[in-house]
């Protein structure tokens, strides 16, 4: 499944970026597709991370500077 390959991008996220930093693009046309169903998923996961945060791009970009 795909939530055990976000949770092994996030160990490698957490070990070897300075920035602890992970992009996941997910284009809004792929809602609509098989891929779609597993989005929640995802999000879920994703928000039970304390460490975790979701940004839209432009704010990270603030962040990052």
């Amino acid at each position: 499944g795909i939530i055990p390959e976000f949770k092994k991008t996030l160990e490698l996220g957490r070990d070897f970026s300075d920035q602890n930093v992970i992009s996941v693009i997910w284009h809004d046309n792929v809602l609509k597709m098989k891929g779609g169903r597993v989005y929640g998923k995802i999000l879920e996961f994703l928000t039970s991370q304390e460490d975790v945060k979701i940004l839209p791009g432009k704010d990270l970009v603030k962040i990052l500077k």
